[in-house]
């Protein structure tokens, strides 16, 4: 993996999670297309894992969401 591949890997994870798990939206921000993403996916597990450690996170997130609002 070059530097600039890595970095930019970084900038889509960071940008996975500001978006709240948008790709559209974090491949625009990391200057990739939707396709490298998942090629990404396939090819590397680290980052497979952090979009994974992502994705629960935003489930966590709104698990309370809905639980706060439940209890209204």
């Amino acid at each position: 993996v070059t530097r600039i591949t890595q970095l930019k890997k970084d900038k889509f994870i960071e940008a996975y999670k500001s978006t709240n798990g948008n790709i559209t939206d974090s491949a625009s921000i990391a200057n990739i297309e939707r396709k490298t993403y998942y090629n990404w996916l396939e090819a590397d597990q680290n980052f497979a894992m952090s979009i994974l450690d992502s994705e629960a996170d935003l489930n966590d997130s709104i698990r309370q969401v809905l639980i706060s609002k439940a209890a209204e």
